[in-house]
C-alpha cells in the first residue's frame, strides 16, 4: 500500500514540475535602455506539442519577465509589444495589460505565446524583441533584443 502511495506522489510531483518556469539555460540578457529601464527573462516554460505519431505540431511558450525602472521618469511597460523575433511564427495567446512603473519600481509579468509551425522546437534559441515594450513621454525606450535558450 505504501509503495503505491509513494509512486502516485512521485507521478503527481513530476507532473507538477512540468508546469513550472525554469531559468533560461543561456541568455544574452538582461536588456537595459540608456535611461535605466531593464527587462530580464526570469523563467521559461516551453512545451513541444506532438501528435499521436510523435510529429511536432508546434510549440507553446511561457515567459516570466521582470521589468524595472531606474530612470528618472514614469515608464509604461507594454507586455503586448514583446515579440519573439526568431524563430518566426510565435503569436501571443495571453499577455498582460500595460503596467505603469514609477522610478525605482519593478514588476513581474507573464506572457504566453504559441507557434503552430511544424518543426519549431523548444531546443531552438529564441530572440525576444523589446523595441517598443517600454515607453516614457510618448517615446519608446531603446531596449536591445534578448536571446535565450530554454
Amino acid at each position: 500500500m505504501n509503495r503505491s502511495i509513494s509512486a502516485l506522489a512521485i507521478v503527481w510531483i513530476s507532473a507538477g514540475l512540468g508546469c513550472m518556469y525554469t531559468p533560461p539555460g543561456k541568455t544574452s540578457g538582461p536588456s537595459t535602455s540608456p535611461e535605466g529601464v531593464t527587462v530580464r527573462v526570469l523563467g521559461v516554460r516551453c512545451i513541444d506539442e506532438r501528435d499521436a505519431e510523435g510529429g511536432n505540431l508546434g510549440t507553446s511558450l511561457g515567459l516570466r519577465l521582470e521589468a524595472s525602472n531606474q530612470s528618472g521618469s514614469d515608464v509604461e511597460f507594454r507586455p503586448n509589444s514583446v515579440r519573439v523575433a526568431s524563430p518566426p511564427g510565435y503569436v501571443a495567446s495571453t499577455i498582460g495589460n500595460s503596467v505603469s512603473l514609477k522610478p525605482g519600481q519593478r514588476t513581474l509579468l507573464t506572457a504566453h505565446l504559441q507557434n503552430d509551425h511544424e518543426g519549431v522546437s523548444c531546443s531552438e534559441p529564441l530572440r525576444l524583441n523589446l523595441s517598443s515594450a517600454a515607453v516614457s513621454g510618448g517615446h519608446a525606450m531603446m531596449l536591445s533584443p534578448i536571446e535565450f535558450i530554454e
